[in-house]
């Protein structure tokens, strides 16, 4: 089972396309911005609920917060494990598809996501 582990500024936490987040320089900031108040467990559970939102509660399995002191600035520090099925965003009452590539992530047409789970996951595809 692969996973992605991504430590980086909040402001580069998600993708747009699962969360927007404003240009902060630490999760305090970004905590403000938020929820009004700093603490972890509201900047955990905003990302949560984003997540739970726009692509399902079943998936929030695989999601991971860890927080450190970097030169002064608290970063979280985010890991997600692959999924054994795919999952897909919702946005404005339509269904997306997202790919994971290198350090993006891209949305795939209809025929070209076909084709991406029938390889990626052929146990439950076919």
């Amino acid at each position: 089972m692969r996973s992605q582990t991504t430590a980086l500024k909040v402001k580069d936490l998600m993708t747009p396309s699962v969360v927007s987040i404003s240009p902060v320089e630490s999760v305090e900031d970004a905590a403000r911005v938020m929820t009004r108040f700093y603490h972890r467990d509201g900047f955990e559970n905003y990302i949560l609920n984003q997540i739970s939102n726009k692509i399902g509660d079943l998936y929030l399995r695989f999601i991971r917060f860890r927080f450190y002191e970097v030169d002064g600035m608290e970063v979280c520090r985010v890991t997600v494990q692959s999924s054994q099925e795919p999952a897909f965003m919702s946005h404005k009452g339509k269904q997306h598809f997202y790919v994971r590539t290198d350090n993006g992530s891209r949305p795939f047409e209809i025929s070209d996501a076909t084709k991406y789970m029938i390889d990626r996951w052929p146990d439950i595809l076919v």
